[in-house]
């Protein structure tokens, strides 16, 4: 599949509807990586812009991100060659001791079939990632794309419509959302909006949920270069909204979420695990999808759930909670490699397991 990238300004990614492909992004990610490249991707397929994220690699090097693209609708068939061509074409613009070229597709799971789900309804998931890559790799050259170790974005998530009135999108929830997020209003929990100066307050809610359920956790500086980031970007950007839940005088919960143009992002949510009777979470993220719908999006990515209804996921309570908001269920192809330096590619591909599952950070 023939293309050509064209190195661009930061700012001439910012039109579309992919947060995670704006220059909005790649200027925060300039301030928390190595670099982030930005460039204009023509080829037999569309055009669009691309971001690229460098990141060093464990044990040294440096690794290539595209997160959630080249976002292009292609037909299943086309997009390992698609994958193959533009990491080509990429490789001379990259360090010397890039090891691989990691792809986060934005494109859902061919696997998203009839016949890859039981009678009760739960979805199986992928095969083996041995015969997902000779199904990617059909049609390439080279036969090199690689199912990624980990994946760096959930690729399991769910997409509520936000183009109804807001009757209509209760009536589309679960009878428990809907009871839950009424019980929030009548305890009387408060939403209100934060920003910069409140990024302490968040950041103790945020500290004490990782503490709490166990997860790894981004530093105090990542939250506030992503703030300062976003304040100082002149180009096209998302809106940044950190909501806050109070119960009386105590902020309880909190979520930040981005609007980029037609498509809102739930991007991070904490809670202290005080106040469960005030549901904070629920009403938290009903404010935040009002919020989205007068600011003209469409669409809300609710951001990760588990693959399934798997009561013994870990992650079984995001499922709960993010699906009783009705909208449809998205399985991606997830992370794809194309290695670049095979030898040194072997041994980051070993250790980054042992780092951790969804990093989050894109």
């Amino acid at each position: 599949m023939k293309n050509s990238l064209t190195p661009v300004p930061l700012a001439e990614l910012g039109r579309g509807n992919n947060l995670l492909q704006s220059g909005f992004w790649g200027a925060f990610k300039r301030e928390t990586e190595k670099d982030a490249l930005s460039f204009r991707l023509l080829s037999s397929a569309g055009e669009c812009p691309l971001l690229v994220i460098l990141r060093a690699a464990p044990g040294g090097g440096t690794w290539a991100y595209v997160p959630h693209g080249p976002d292009l609708a292609v037909a299943e068939a086309s997009q390992g060659p698609l994958l193959e061509s533009v990491a080509e074409s990429l490789a001379p613009f990259l360090p010397a001791d890039c090891l691989t070229v990691r792809f986060d597709t934005p494109w859902r799971s061919p696997y998203d079939a009839p016949e890859y789900y039981r009678e009760d309804g739960r979805w199986e998931g992928p095969p083996d990632p041995r015969v997902r890559e000779v199904r990617m790799n059909f049609g390439s050259a080279t036969r090199n794309l690689r199912k990624a170790q980990t994946d760096v974005q959930p690729p399991d998530t769910v997409i509520v419509r936000l183009d109804r009135d807001e009757a209509a999108i209760l009536r589309g929830m679960r009878f428990q959302t809907r009871h839950a997020i009424r019980r929030a209003a009548r305890k009387g929990l408060v939403i209100e909006r934060g920003g910069y100066r409140d990024l302490g307050a968040w950041y103790r809610l945020y500290r004490e949920t990782a503490e709490r359920k166990g997860l790894a956790r981004l530093g105090p500086a990542y939250f506030r270069k992503f703030f300062r980031a976003h304040q100082r970007y002149t180009g096209r950007k998302p809106h940044v909204v950190l909501l806050f839940a109070k119960a009386g005088r105590r902020r309880i919960a909190a979520a930040i979420s981005a609007f980029c143009g037609k498509k809102a992002t739930y991007v991070y949510a904490a809670s202290s695990g005080e106040g469960s009777e005030f549901r904070p979470a629920y009403g938290l993220l009903w404010e935040a999808m009002k919020t989205a719908r007068a600011v003209g999006c469409v669409e809300y990515d609710l951001a990760g759930i588990p693959p399934n209804d798997d009561k013994d996921h870990p992650l079984h309570g995001l499922w709960t909670f993010k699906t009783g908001f009705g909208g449809r269920i998205l399985h991606r192809r997830g992370c794809w490699d194309f290695p670049l330096r095979r030898d040194r590619y072997r041994v980051f591909a070993a250790v980054e397991p042992a780092l951790g599952g969804y990093h989050r950070d894109a």
